[in-house]
């Protein structure tokens, strides 16, 4: 479970990813963000430990609507 939020979005979106590196994180939403803007990110680990970290938008994907 990944939980995300930047200052344009009201809240945190609740997002599920498997696509997590040491290069990064693939969350796929119907909400974007432009590149560069900054995010507050809380992943789920599976023995239920919260783990805060800030984040950066890199990339968006054309037609999927994903960070």
């Amino acid at each position: 479970a990944v939980r995300m939020k930047c200052s344009t979005w009201a809240d945190y979106l609740e997002l599920h990813t498997s696509n997590l590196s040491r290069g990064g994180l693939f969350v796929p939403s119907r909400m974007t963000a432009p590149v560069g803007t900054e995010l507050a990110i809380e992943l789920t680990l599976p023995d239920g430990t919260v783990v805060e970290l800030p984040g950066e938008v890199v990339h968006v994907s054309e037609g999927g609507g994903a960070m």
